[in-house]
């Protein structure tokens, strides 16, 4: 029949079989490509939800460390995100498991904030106790102050008809006395400086009773006589010296810690968003190529495959980033522990791992920029990181030459009031029992004070 048709009936017929095939072939291609775009789509949305989760964590441990309730918002406003995008990417699906997958993510999430909010208000339970456990203890020790006064005021009456030696005795023993409740008055401050992260007013506090302590010592020394009693006034004098040095080094080097965390958290907000412009950029520059470029050809596929591994390579930046910062806080809460050290470095190596990488595949001198100015705020993150250990390392071995500086200060305190009270016993079988009574009383007194002070330097 073919045969039959003219040549032109002919071409006219081949021109519409080609045709068919044309429209066939570009339908598969837009119909392919829609489909990669839509993939790329959720993908970006499943990002989303991950650095969601990631920064909810990292304000939960904002509140661990500081206990501020602002975080607390921010917990909330972050898991509010993750669930509102939730929902939208549960809307972009047709398969039911991704429906179920979008459902089962909302659920864990909520779950999670209920369970962060039963922490919050635990952890306010604990503050509400410990303000009454404190309030408690303030009235207990005051109770014993009267009772120690009260005592030695009774004694005072029965001193007129006592020796000297007694009077003498009882004041060395009482100043004494004094000097150890200053100190452990002085380590209780310490132990609120340190909680308090530096706060000025514990630290005028433990300088207080160091000047007091060395103040009383000097006194006392000038009155002494025996040898033995001086020689150990002098070794109080230089281990408080000793201490007082220590601790303000230890404070000095708090501040230093604040600095450098201050510097590298500036560094790190930087770092990541240089990273984040990157895939701003990547993701503008599909968009332009998506509006300019033929859809169906391979010049665009190519483009498509380059502009995608490279803001997949900056969403791994960021996410591995926020990793980081994570491995940080858990290594601020630990005081310095050698996993979360470990754990940190390696993803840092990481991530300038790829940061070399990416800027080896951009051209464009603007996103060769973004990485350069990216790669110098991580390195500067990650050395204000090695000072900050170095400094928690440096921090751990000034307190504990600042609590052996204590320890043998206190020992020597010791050592004096029991030295008095030996010297004072000789004395004592000619004393009256009204005189022993009352010094027992007034021991036993000054013996609860100390008790209580240092049950709440245990509770620090």
């Amino acid at each position: 029949m073919l045969k039959n048709l003219k040549l032109g009936a002919k071409i006219v017929g081949g021109f519409v079989i080609v045709l068919v095939l044309l429209a066939v072939v570009a339908y598969v291609g837009y119909n392919g490509l829609s489909g990669v775009v839509d993939r790329v789509d959720k993908g970006d949305d499943v990002n989303r939800m991950v650095k969601g989760v990631l920064e909810a964590r990292q304000q939960e441990k904002n509140y661990i460390i500081r206990g501020e309730d602002s975080y607390v918002g921010k917990v909330d406003e972050s898991v509010k995100e993750i669930i509102t995008q939730a929902k939208t990417t549960k809307d972009k699906f047709n398969q039911k498991v991704n429906k179920d997958e979008m459902d089962h993510v909302i659920r864990e999430v909520t779950g999670y904030q209920k369970a962060f909010h039963g922490y919050v208000d635990l952890a306010h339970e604990k503050k509400k106790t410990m303000e009454e456990m404190r309030s408690n203890a303030r009235e207990a020790l005051a109770q014993a102050d009267a009772i120690r006064a009260d005592q030695q005021n009774q004694l005072e009456k029965g001193r007129v008809e006592s020796e000297a030696f007694v009077s003498d005795k009882m004041a060395k023993a009482d100043d004494a006395n004094r000097m150890i409740k200053w100190f452990i008055d002085a380590r209780k401050n310490e132990k609120e400086f340190i909680i308090s992260n530096g706060e000025k007013k514990w630290k005028d506090n433990v300088d207080d009773r160091v000047a007091k302590i060395l103040e009383l010592s000097a006194d006392l020394k000038s009155r002494f006589k025996q040898a033995q009693n001086i020689e150990q006034i002098d070794k109080v004098v230089g281990q408080i010296k000793e201490y007082g040095a220590g601790f303000d080094k230890f404070a000095d080097l708090m501040q230093q810690k604040k600095g450098a965390m201050t510097d590298m958290r500036a560094n790190a907000r930087k770092a990541l968003a240089q990273a984040e412009a990157i895939r701003g950029d990547q993701k503008a520059q599909l968009a332009k190529g998506r509006k300019t470029m033929d859809l169906g050809s391979a010049q665009f596929t190519a483009f498509l495959d380059d502009k995608m591994a490279k803001a997949d390579d900056a969403n791994r930046l960021i996410k591995w980033f926020i990793e980081v910062r994570k491995n940080e806080k858990e290594f601020v809460i630990t005081n310095g522990d050698q996993e979360w050290m470990d754990k940190h470095q390696g993803l840092m190596a990481k991530i300038l791992e790829l940061s070399a990488d990416l800027k080896s595949r951009f051209k464009q001198a603007q996103n060769i920029k973004q990485i350069d100015n990216a790669v110098a705020g991580l390195k500067a993150y990650n050395a204000g990181f090695s000072e900050f250990a170095r400094l928690i390392k440096q921090d751990a071995g000034a307190m504990e030459k600042m609590r052996a500086n204590a320890r043998e200060a206190l020992a020597q305190c010791d050592a004096i009031r029991e030295d008095q009270k030996a010297q004072l016993a000789k004395a004592r079988e000619e004393s009256s029992a009204f005189l022993d009574d009352k010094m027992a009383k007034a021991d036993d007194a000054n013996r609860i004070i100390k008790w209580l002070i240092d049950g709440r330097k245990n509770e620090k």
